[in-house]
């Protein structure tokens, strides 16, 4: 696409202009395209902001003049001879000249050159073919874009005339090397120098433009704006990717207006919109008018069929090849960058319905003319009719009535069971969320985010949507139990975590310990003496199929619940997995039993666990579980093994067999009654006749299995047999997928077990429909369940989750439909399990033996469970907030953190650590109650913490009265000095006005409080105000801790860090203490037993092992260096700062661990490890043939090889130092501007939070120090 003159004049330098300088500038370039342009050129950004024009081009330009303190930083540029000023000048020039060719050319350049010739051109030349650069080139598929790829290799290494001169030589390539002669024949005429031309006449800003985002998705495809950036200048290559490397469109778009932003654009976006033509655009900014998409008749009834066209469309590649006349590459990326073939299909037909009237006939006329799918369009157009004539549908009496509120009310609940694909589809469907609300919300892995801009788009209830919510969750069956839910009023949520836990000791004396046990079902017997109440209750939830003991029992014991009977309380356990029993019951080691157990005692009603002082004691035994003895009948396992092969090879069997040539063999013998051949030979269609016959198979004795078999065989299908019958890998047909490996399922099963709530956190109905079609066993009674509208989303998924977990196949399938969708991360065996470990909370663990207590001998396990309250409580307790405004207000809180798809800096990660989603979720929960406390520890202290000392005021004979609930709690109450503290005394009693109460209160302790801040709250007021100021004190404390970190980041520091952790890491000593410690996987290291080798080519092959894993070591030796002298000088200028203890920082200051060795030892391994590896391996290519044996565990070898090491990393040490720097200052210096966006939502938050909170404190009384509520 040609540039209009208005963006060539984005260009206002000459290239005589810009010659003196190009030796600045190329020495410059790598770190310009990676540092915020804006930065840079402050000086040139300020005189913008006061030229009579906004638009005047020299401030955007990326190659300008470096000022004489940049120039005094540059390497070498004091030593240059006056001699060779002019050649180097020249040779600079040169460059300069034809990297702004390929910038000025890009779009032309990727639109015309062929890749297949263009990559074997490249390969003749030997140039990026290392694996770095083919890494960076393939990361977004589609030959269009690794054009781009290479194109921005070629600017970034400066190699822009050996670009050139490729296409000179390509006689393919012609066309594009005169369109080059061509831009150098302008540039000698100083084509580029600048015409004054004139933009838009207004201004935008990111608050414009996100308040417009909508229009911006619809009519921009980012990708073309990075290109035209890239092309006048604005963007670097850096910024390019940024934009171009992510698959969704959403995300690409996100990234534009960081960039917008971060190097304030804006009027270059204008001018560039403008040229492009983006007429809809700049007039929906400039009038900030509401953008409305009015769809056409056919995209109505496409929009209206959508879930669907989802179902019916064709495979993807068939479906996109039958309209790609209306797709563009982005497009096809677009689509192809989805996980899910269903949401593969979605995209497709969203992007049929933004692109207008046009694609969407092309995709009816492609159905009706190529499908030959009339009778799907006149379903389709049966559906829209219905729809149209339907209007605003109709609620029941209980929903007609519920507003937004009840979303707020039933938030957790909502968080828990709502599964946000299938709604948002249905919701689309009925044109009650747009384009861009569905793919924000179904573009999203997590089931978590979806659901959270699902309730985010009902709660704006734009279109009407929260109606039509109401509508779907009443007419489809799987969601009638949300439906049920919202119809009454939200229980209180109490959240538990805020309070002290329950036990204050927890003792577990080990009776008898098991030996070697078998992996088979166990008998768990629960006693607790005097406590029958809690054992009926143990039975009652276990019995009812509860969803969080079932859940407890997998996730803590790797073991299924069959069922629970009385008698004490006896569980009957079946393992899950392979090792399952032995690790459960091994309590010396691990405390799986004993939280499986305590997990299970949690919900049993409280109020009877804790209505006893004395202790709660548990009796554990495990036994074998009874069973009665059966016949092993090998007939019908292996019928049983035959029968499961065929369902598992289905499709393969209909490929290759002929039903009525297996039916008409069959009937010769007297295997299958002949009415049940008959049945299969009655359809016509040979699909259904092969149906019948598998039906027959499954449902026949064994002895009908194997004539079955038999018949197969003296029909020649030898390989079918080997197939279903085979005992091993061996005897598969290598064209058939054997996916019983119980291997391979065993360690998918532990992974599950591990991540148990995560994953059934992440269940969706579609997720579970996808893996029942794969799977073996009672598949349709599970498939029932999961539209029980009786069950919540929980209870279905853990009926289907314990389902996949009983057969070998069944795992492996459902581990390949979560990496199909997305979620391989639920199997990752680097995951926290998601289970409070009890073992944190000090748990005794003794072995008193059978001398104490008697177990009889039939018992595996035998052990005592003691709990204990002790006298340390808190006396906490809630009290609800019911007030509208104060509730939305809370529960609309939120932290947007900055995107950063290429993880260039280390924001994220230090959020994380700090538990900023601990402090949104503790901020969201004020929105309907706080927690107050009586008696307090010190180290229960947190910020924001309700310290309360309750007084009670009676009146009599027209006096005031203050009695004192307790003197030993006023002593402490008053003496008590910690700022984490909110001080209130609580006021019960007193009379009508309570202004004049709290006077006398103030009165009555004003000799206590002069100088603290204490509150005084009458249990008759609201607790909103209490919320706030608890908000206030958690959010004011993160937000100072976080601010300190920021500005205790040593920038300034870096080179100095990086230098002296690189002349540690790089010594020869380092290098070869961790050359001895490195670990060859087949030999060891030193430690280990001598291995001799003779055959110079395993010599060879250990040497270059033993040298990438020590140069390996040697990078993450130098990012835990880095990391930690950074840490070192964060602690000590927080110190010198602040006299105060550094408790409040500890969360922020565990970086050198968590968050920087997480990225900066990356970029140190990418830049060091990869380049000079081969070069420093390549010794090892040199070795001879050996006469003798040498060890390659001795330290003298190794030592060897530690020296070729260090000689071939001293040669690169300052590039090392030069590279590590500048990427360890890039990342700080994003990091420090994240923060301050983070920070700058803190403080919106407590300003507002202040509004609220004083504008109504003005009219009452403050006195000494103390606020009057």
């Amino acid at each position: 696409m040609q540039l209009s003159s208005h963006t060539r004049n984005l260009l206002p330098m000459s290239a005589d202009d810009i010659y003196p300088h190009v030796k600045q500038l190329h020495m410059m370039e790598n770190v310009l395209f990676d540092i915020s342009h804006h930065i840079l050129h402050q000086p040139t950004l300020q005189s913008t902001r006061t030229s009579s024009s906004p638009h005047a081009a020299p401030e955007y330009l990326p190659y300008c003049v470096f000022t004489s303190d940049a120039e005094n930083n540059l390497e070498g540029t004091s030593s240059w001879a006056p001699g060779s000023h002019s050649q180097m000048a020249q040779q600079y020039q040169d460059d300069c000249s034809n990297g702004l060719i390929v910038r000025q050319l890009f779009v032309f350049l990727k639109e015309n050159i062929i890749f297949d010739i263009f990559e074997n051109e490249l390969t003749e030349m030997n140039v990026f073919t290392d694996e770095i650069s083919k890494e960076y080139i393939n990361k977004v598929p589609g030959k269009s874009y690794r054009i781009e790829k290479i194109l921005k290799l070629f600017i970034k290494t400066k190699k822009c005339k050996d670009f050139i001169e490729c296409m000179r030589k390509s006689s393919s390539h012609r066309h594009v090397f005169d369109r080059i002669q061509e831009y150098q024949k302008c540039e000698e005429k100083n084509a580029l120098k600048i015409v004054e031309g004139e933009g838009p006449k207004f201004s935008v800003n990111r608050q414009l433009l996100q308040d417009h985002f909508q229009v911006l998705y619809y009519e921009l495809e980012p990708r073309e704006i990075a290109d035209e950036m890239l092309t006048t200048g604005h963007f670097s290559p850096n910024d390019h990717d940024s934009v171009t490397d992510l698959k969704n469109r959403n995300k690409r778009l996100h990234s534009l207006l960081n960039i917008l932003e971060r190097k304030q654009l804006y009027a270059p976006f204008l001018v560039l919109l403008e040229s492009l033509g983006h007429t809809v655009v700049l007039e929906t900014l400039k009038t900030e008018s509401q953008f409305n998409h009015k769809p056409c008749d056919d995209a109505l009834c496409i929009q209206h069929s959508f879930t669907t066209l989802r179902k019916e469309l064709p495979e993807i590649d068939h479906s996109t090849l039958m309209v790609e006349s209306v797709l563009d590459d982005s497009d096809i990326s677009d689509i192809t960058g989805c996980d899910h073939v269903i949401r593969q299909k979605s995209k497709l037909i969203k992007i049929i319905l933004k692109k207008g009237e046009n694609a969407c006939n092309t995709l009816l006329r492609a159905i009706h003319e190529q499908l030959k799918r009339d009778d799907l369009i006149r379903k389709m157009i049966s559906k829209n009719d219905y729809i149209q004539r339907r209007g605003r549908p109709e609620l029941s009496p209980n929903l007609r009535s519920l507003t937004t509120t009840c979303l707020t009310e039933h938030e957790s609940f909502l968080y828990d069971e709502l599964e946000p694909l299938d709604i948002t589809d249905l919701l689309f469907e009925e044109k009650a969320v747009t384009i861009l609300a569905h793919d924000e919300i179904t573009e999203t892995i997590c089931r978590e985010n979806q659901t959270k801009n699902l309730l985010k788009t009902l709660m704006a209830n734009n279109r009407d949507c929260l109606h039509f919510f109401l509508y779907i969750i009443q007419e489809k069956k799987q969601f009638q139990y949300i439906c049920k839910r919202l119809e009454n009023p939200a229980n209180v949520y109490v959240d538990d975590s805020t309070v002290q836990r329950t036990w204050s000791s927890i003792e577990h004396e080990l009776v008898r310990e098991p030996g070697c046990v078998e992996n088979e079902p166990i008998q768990v017997k629960l006693t607790i003496p005097g406590r029958m109440e809690i054992e009926q209750d143990l039975v009652q939830c276990i019995s009812s199929r509860n969803a969080d003991i079932l859940e407890t029992a997998i996730s803590c014991g790797q073991m299924d619940i069959s069922e629970a009977t009385k008698g004490s309380v006896v569980l009957q356990l079946r393992p899950v997995t392979d090792d399952a029993v032995q690790t459960l019951l091994n309590a010396i080691e691990n405390n799986r039993l004993l939280d499986m157990i305590l997990e299970m005692v949690k919900k049993v009603d409280k109020a009877k666990v804790m209505d006893y002082e004395r202790p709660l004691q548990i009796r554990v035994q495990v036994v074998y579980a009874k069973s009665p003895v059966t016949e092993t009948n090998t007939g019908s396992l292996n019928a049983t093994l035959i029968k499961k092969r065929v369902k598992i090879n289905e499709k393969t069997l209909f490929e290759e067999l002929e039903p009525t040539v297996i039916v008409s063999a069959l009937s010769k013998t007297n295997v299958y009654p002949k009415t049940a051949l008959d049945r299969v030979r009655e359809p016509r269609s040979c699909f259904k006749q092969f149906q019948r016959l598998l039906a027959m198979v499954e449902e026949g004795s064994p002895e009908s299995v194997e004539g079955f078999v038999t018949v197969l065989s003296d029909l020649g299908y030898s390989e079918i047999v080997k197939l279903i019958t085979a005992p091993d890998l061996e005897n598969k047909s290598d064209l058939i997928e054997f996916p019983e490996d119980h291997g391979e399922a065993e360690n998918i099963r532990k992974l599950i077990t591990m991540n148990y709530k995560n994953i059934l956190n992440e269940m969706q109905t579609p997720f579970a429909r996808e893996t029942l079609s794969k799977c073996n066993g009672n598949v349709n009674e599970i498939r029932e369940i999961l539209f029980d509208k009786c069950k919540s989303r929980r209870e279905r998924m853990n009926t289907f989750l314990r389902f996949i977990l009983h057969d070998d196949h069944n795992v492996v399938q459902f581990a390949k439909v979560l990496r199909k969708t997305g979620l391989k991360e639920l199997l990752s065996s680097k995951g926290k399990r998601q289970r409070e470990n009890m073992s944190d909370q000090g748990i005794v663990l003794t072995f008193v033996g059978e001398s104490f207590l008697e177990s009889p001998d039939e018992v595996l396990f035998d052990s005592i469970i003691t709990l204990s309250r002790g006298d340390d409580k808190t006396d906490a307790w809630t009290e609800t907030i019911n007030f509208q405004n104060h509730s939305n207000f809370f529960h609309s809180f939120n932290i947007d953190i900055p995107e950063d798809p290429f993880q260039k800096s280390f924001t994220r990660n230090l959020l994380e650590a700090s538990n900023l989603e601990k402090l949104v979720g503790e901020i969201r929960s004020l929105a309907r109650r706080v927690v107050l406390c009586k008696h307090i520890k010190d180290e229960d202290m947190i910020p924001g913490t309700v310290y309360v000392y309750e007084v009670i005021v009676t009146y009599r004979k027209k006096q005031i009265y203050i009695k004192e609930m307790n003197r030993q709690e006023e002593i402490d109450f008053f003496h008590r000095k910690n700022d984490n503290l909110i001080k209130i005394i609580l006021i019960k009693g007193g009379f009508a006005d309570v202004t004049e109460t709290k006077r006398k209160v103030h009165h009555e302790y004003k000799k206590f409080i002069k100088f603290q801040n204490i509150y005084l709250h009458h249990e008759s007021e609201e607790y909103a105000a209490i919320a706030n100021l608890i908000a206030h004190k958690k959010v004011e404390t993160y937000k100072q801790s976080l601010i300190t970190v920021k500005d205790s980041i040593p920038i300034n520091r870096i080179g100095h860090i990086v230098r002296n952790a690189v002349l540690r890491a790089l010594s020869k000593e380092m290098i070869t203490e961790l050359c001895f410690e490195a670990s060859i996987e087949e030999s060891g290291n030193i430690d280990s037993d001598p291995y001799y080798c003779r055959s110079s080519s395993t010599v060879k092959r250990l040497k270059k092992e033993l040298m990438e894993k020590t140069l390996q070591s040697v990078s993450d030796y130098l990012g835990s260096e880095i990391c930690e002298e950074m840490q070192r000088y964060i602690v000590t200028d927080i110190k010198s700062k602040f006299d105060f203890d550094l408790d409040p920082f500890t969360k922020f200051l565990g970086i050198s661990k968590l968050i920087l060795i997480q990225s900066i030892p990356t970029g140190i391994a990418a830049y060091f490890f990869n380049p000079y590896v081969s070069v420093i391996v390549g010794a090892a290519s040199m070795v001879g043939t050996f006469i003798i044996s040498i060890n390659v565990n001795s330290r003298s070898w190794r030592r060897n090889v530690a020296s070729e090491i260090y000689e071939k990393a001293s040669k690169n040490r300052e590039e090392v130092v030069k590279e590590v720097t500048s990427n360890a200052k890039d990342q700080c210096v994003s990091t420090q501007w994240d923060l301050n966006y983070v920070a700058g939502q803190l403080n919106g938050f407590t300003e507002e939070l202040a509004v609220r909170r004083f504008g109504k404190i003005l009219k009452v009384y403050i006195l000494h120090s103390v606020t009057f509520y």
